[in-house]
C-alpha cells in the first residue's frame, strides 16, 4: 500500500487532455459516465466514454431531418428538435438510440429543456409547450429554457430577456435595449445571461449585473461558480480561445487546456469541465479545482445599462 501512495503522490493532479479518437463534434454534455457528443452542423448524437469509445445514436440520414438542435440530457433521457424542410418534430430517445416518444409536427420547434422533475419543455409553434400540450402562448419563435423548479422560463428578444412564470400570471422584460442570447439557469430564481457584447449577468427577479465576460456560461453547482470561454476571431473563424471560471462576487481563474487547442462551449462536469476543441472538434477534459486555483479580482467591461453595474467584489 505505502508504494501504491508514493506513486499516487508523483503523479499529482491529472492534466488537460482530449478524449482519444474524438474529432468532428460542436458540443460536449455530461451524460452518466460519458458524454452526449453533436457532430458538426447538427448531423447526429454520438454518445462517447472517456476511453474514447462512441456509440452513435442518432443521424439525420433517412430520418426526413435536414438537422437536430442542441440536445437536452436528462436521467438517462435525450430530447432535441428534429428540423425538417417543411415541419419540425421534438424527439426523446434513451441512451441506446431507442426512441422514446415524439411531438409534432410543428412548423417550427426550439431547443428543448427539462425540469429537475423530469418534465420536458420546448417553444413550438409561437408558445411554450410541455410534452405537447401548449403552456404559454405568444412567445414567439425563439427557443426557452425551463427553470429547475418547473414553474418559470425565460426566453431572449431581439432586445433583453422575458422571463415568466408558467402560469402566465406574471411575465418580465429585463435587460431590454440591447440583444441577449439564450440563458442559463442557476436554480429557480436566478439566470446567467449572455449578451452579444461578451458579458455575462446574473438576472436575479428585477436585479441585474455583469459577473464575468465571455460567452457559452455553464453553471457548476458543486464550485458555486461558472466556466465561460473567452474567444478571439479574424472576422470568419475562432483563432484563440481559453476557459475561464469565475465566481459570482467577481473573481476569476484561467482552467488549463491542452497545449495548441482552442476550447470552446463548456460544460462542467465533475472532474471540473470538459469543452470541445474549436480547430479539430475532439472532446477535451479540463480538471479544475477551485480551492487550488488562484482567484484574481476582475473590473468588468462597460458600458452598463443605467442601475446596472459590475461593482461586486471577489468572494
Amino acid at each position: 500500500m505505502p508504494h501504491v501512495l508514493i506513486a499516487l503522490m508523483a503523479l499529482g493532479a491529472p492534466a488537460p487532455s482530449s478524449i482519444p479518437g474524438t474529432g468532428g463534434f460542436m458540443s460536449a454534455v455530461p451524460a452518466g459516465d460519458g458524454f452526449l457528443c453533436m457532430t458538426w452542423a447538427g448531423q447526429g448524437l454520438v454518445l462517447v466514454s472517456a476511453d474514447g469509445a462512441g456509440r452513435v445514436l442518432f443521424e439525420i440520414r433517412n430520418s426526413g431531418y435536414e438537422s437536430i438542435s442542441e440536445p437536452a440530457f436528462s436521467s438517462g433521457r435525450i430530447a432535441f428538435a428534429g428540423r425538417g424542410p417543411t415541419t419540425d418534430e421534438v424527439v426523446v430517445m434513451d441512451t441506446t438510440g431507442a426512441r422514446l416518444d415524439s411531438y409534432g409536427p410543428y412548423s417550427s420547434a426550439g431547443r428543448p429543456s427539462w425540469d429537475s422533475f423530469g418534465r420536458l419543455w420546448y417553444q413550438a409553434d409561437g408558445c411554450l409547450m410541455s410534452e405537447g400540450g401548449i403552456v404559454l402562448e405568444g412567445i414567439g419563435d425563439v427557443a426557452a429554457v425551463i427553470s429547475p423548479t418547473g414553474k418559470r422560463a425565460a426566453w431572449p428578444l431581439e432586445s433583453g430577456l422575458v422571463v415568466a412564470d408558467v402560469s402566465g400570471e406574471g411575465a418580465d422584460t429585463l435587460l431590454s435595449g440591447f440583444p441577449v442570447l439564450l440563458p442559463v439557469w442557476i436554480d429557480g430564481s436566478r439566470l446567467l445571461v449572455p449578451d452579444l457584447g461578451g458579458r455575462i449577468w446574473l438576472v436575479q427577479g428585477a436585479e441585474a449585473s455583469v459577473v464575468a465576460e465571455g460567452e457559452s456560461p455553464a453553471w457548476d453547482p458543486a464550485s458555486t461558480g461558472l466556466f465561460s470561454a473567452r474567444t478571439t476571431d479574424d472576422g470568419m473563424s475562432i483563432t484563440s480561445s481559453r476557459i475561464v471560471f469565475s465566481t459570482l462576487g467577481g473573481a476569476a481563474a484561467d482552467v488549463g487546456a491542452p497545449p495548441g487547442t482552442m476550447p470552446v462551449r463548456p460544460e462542467a462536469c465533475g472532474m471540473g469541465a470538459a469543452a470541445v476543441d474549436a480547430s479539430s472538434g475532439a472532446v477535451l477534459l479540463l480538471p479544475f479545482d477551485r480551492e487550488d486555483a488562484v482567484l484574481r479580482k476582475t473590473r468588468l467591461r462597460g458600458p452598463f445599462p443605467p442601475g446596472q453595474d459590475s461593482s461586486a467584489a471577489a468572494d
